[in-house]
Parts: structure tokens; C-alpha cells; sequence
């Protein structure tokens, strides 16, 4: 059957990897408010988190199919398999950063929830970017860097640990965005890639 009717899956890869992004920045969104308001395990929270967890899983699933498509069905599945080790990358993070859930004591961050507001933006530029099949926005990647950085200093100068792990978390999200970009850039297009190759 997988050479008369390849896999329908394979053919919407980006709409998948569009899938993965849309639910962490879902899930983000449900974390960042915990370290707001306090923890909670309330069902907007347990949809977002199953529902990032049941995304990665049906990436995971697609590529696997994939693989048993016949060769001319298999074109770039390395930009797609790379995609999926950064997704897995960031949804530890965020993981870590759902564990560890919790109102600040004191007064807000609001740099923190700043970072994590563009970290929000840029995640859903991304999804959206990979659901059009072209290339996310060109970003001020120095900006980017200063915001990790500052999240980085503020956390070694807080006896707080939660205030700590929310800085460095979001950190490693904002370090790992171009990760993320490039990998969605390489994955998102196939067919545009496939006829470039073939002009040449």
C-alpha cells in the first residue's frame, strides 16, 4: 500500500512541525501564567501540556512513516529529522520549566515575562511561517542575545531558585530560537528546495 498510496501525512509534513510549534507556544502560555498567579493543574493547563506532548509524538510518527515511502517520497527528511531533535530540545525546556511552576514571591519580573512574551511572539511567527511553506521573519538575533544574557545575569543574582530556573529556561528558549528557525527554514520548504535542486 505504501507504493500505491504513500503516506497523506508525509505529503503536510510542515503542517505537523506548524503543529509542534503552535502547542509550545500554547503550552508556554499556560506556564508563564502559573508563574504569575501560582501553580495550578487546572484543565487549561493539562490540554496544553498533553496536547505539546501529543504533537512532538505525532511528528515523531510522520517521520517514521515516512521513512517507509518509497525513495522518491523520503526527499528531505534530514531538515525534518534535524526540526525534530530542536523541537525535542525545546520542549525539555519547557518541561522544566512546567515542573517548577509557581508564583514569584515578591514582586514581578517583568523582563522575564517580557522575554517570555517574545519568546511567545517568535514561536507562533515560526508555526505560522512553516504552515505557509516559506521562511520565518528575519529577527534582530543581537536582541535576542541581550535578552538571554540579561536573563542570565539576573538569574546568578537571585537567592531565588524559581526566579533562577525561569531566567534560565527562557534563556536557553531565546538561545535556541535560530536553532528553531533554521531548522523550520530547511524543513518547511521541500518543494521549493526540490525544484532548486532540479534547475541546477
Amino acid at each position: 500500500s505504501f507504493l500505491i498510496l504513500p503516506d497523506w501525512r508525509g505529503r503536510q509534513l510542515h503542517l505537523v512541525m506548524a503543529g509542534v510549534v503552535d502547542a509550545h507556544v500554547r503550552y508556554l502560555g499556560q506556564v508563564l501564567e502559573q508563574y504569575r498567579s501560582g501553580m495550578r493543574d487546572d484543565l487549561p493547563y493539562r490540554i496544553a501540556r498533553r496536547d505539546m506532548h501529543n504533537a512532538e509524538a505525532a511528528l515523531s510518527v510522520a517521520l517514521s512513516n515516512r521513512l517507509r515511502e518509497p525513495g522518491r517520497y523520503r526527499r528531505d527528511l534530514d531538515a525534518a529529522f534535524r526540526f525534530l531533535a530542536v523541537s525535542n530540545t525545546a520542549l525539555g525546556y519547557l518541561s522544566g520549566l512546567g515542573a517548577h511552576r509557581g508564583a514569584l514571591d515578591g514582586d514581578a519580573d517583568e523582563a522575564v515575562f517580557a522575554a517570555g512574551a517574545h519568546l511567545q511572539r517568535a514561536l507562533a511567527q515560526i508555526a505560522a511561517a512553516l504552515s505557509a511553506r516559506r521562511a520565518p521573519p528575519v529577527v534582530d538575533a543581537a536582541a535576542e542575545t541581550a535578552m538571554a544574557e540579561a536573563l542570565e545575569r539576573a538569574g546568578d543574582a537571585t537567592d531565588d531558585p524559581r526566579r533562577r530556573l525561569l531566567g534560565t529556561q527562557l534563556a536557553l528558549l531565546l538561545r535556541l530560537l535560530p536553532d528553531l528557525r533554521n531548522a523550520a527554514e530547511a524543513a518547511g520548504a521541500p518543494a521549493a528546495n526540490s525544484r532548486l535542486a532540479a534547475a541546477g
